[in-house]
């Protein structure tokens, strides 16, 4: 059972490293594009500044856009993060449970074999005992009885 919780939580666990290496991606092509626009809007205002300029505005009207994106993308990346690593501690928390029980369960079972060993002996102690009681009133039984027998018969 315990083998099948870490099993599932791994499972989780690579999903959500999946989640965050996806958002990771968006992010990194995002800033590439603002990159590579912000490099061609400082060329042409940079070659003719006058004449680019209505097509460099629109270029840094772009990029601005993509920063804005970039952001959202950036917030999304952060909760992703924060999934992957609840989901890391968590498996990390199962995979250690299952390490102490795996390691104490050879110790649980010969404890309870110790126990089960003592309950049979002490079992068979009290089974002596009430044989020799047995026994005891037996004979005390025939004692009276003869006691009995004698009296009647004087």
């Amino acid at each position: 059972q315990r083998k099948d919780d870490v099993t599932r939580r791994g499972h989780v666990l690579k999903e959500a490293e999946a989640a965050v290496k996806q958002k990771q991606g968006h992010v990194d092509v995002v800033e590439e594009k603002i990159r590579n626009m912000a490099e061609e809007a400082n060329a042409l205002d940079a070659t003719d500044h006058f004449g680019n300029r209505d097509r460099v505005n629109a270029i840094r009207r772009r990029v601005e856009t993509l920063r804005l994106k970039r952001e959202d993308e950036l917030r999304e990346l952060h909760g992703e993060g924060e999934v992957e690593y609840f989901a890391r501690r968590e498996y990390n928390n199962a995979l250690i449970e299952l390490r102490r029980v795996e390691e104490l369960e050879p110790q649980l079972i010969a404890d309870e074999k110790a126990a089960m060993e003592e309950g049979k002996i002490i079992a068979e102690m009290r089974a002596t005992q009430e044989t020799k009681s047995a026994v005891r009133f037996e004979k005390l039984v025939r004692a009276r009885e003869q006691v009995a027998v004698e009296q009647h018969a004087l």
